[in-house]
């Protein structure tokens, strides 16, 4: 997609006011939430990480945290606290040469896709 802002239409948090959340201190998503999709997360009332909160996270740990380093290069986070306009869930992933964001549906789950629980 060309615009993000427009493009992801639902957030479980906003940026409409300031707020932080704890997540934990894993360079890879956490293993505990590997092959869950985005609905059995909400089943189980796991609050998720927004694209927003994982794109800043990012900013974070590679400048300030172990600067020069990355998230996400083996695994993938599910966004599951983020929707595209059309039902869509976000995940993001660092590549050899920049940070990707993909689509999957809802009901999707693999063992590399794995939620970050975030508390707010």
């Amino acid at each position: 997609t060309e615009d993000l802002d427009r493009s992801v239409t639902q957030n479980d948090r906003t940026a409409e006011k300031s707020y932080f959340i704890w997540v934990k201190a894993n360079p890879e998503a956490d293993p505990e939430l590997k092959n869950l999709s985005a609905n059995q997360l909400q089943k189980e009332e796991i609050k998720g990480i927004t694209l927003l909160e994982r794109l800043l996270l990012e900013a974070l740990y590679f400048l300030s945290v172990k600067p020069g380093r990355h998230l996400d290069k083996e695994n993938v986070t599910l966004c599951s606290g983020s929707r595209h306009s059309d039902g869509v869930v976000p995940s993001v992933i660092w590549h050899v040469d920049g940070v990707y964001v993909y689509w999957c549906f809802p009901g999707d789950r693999s063992d590399y896709t794995r939620g970050r629980a975030v508390v707010s």
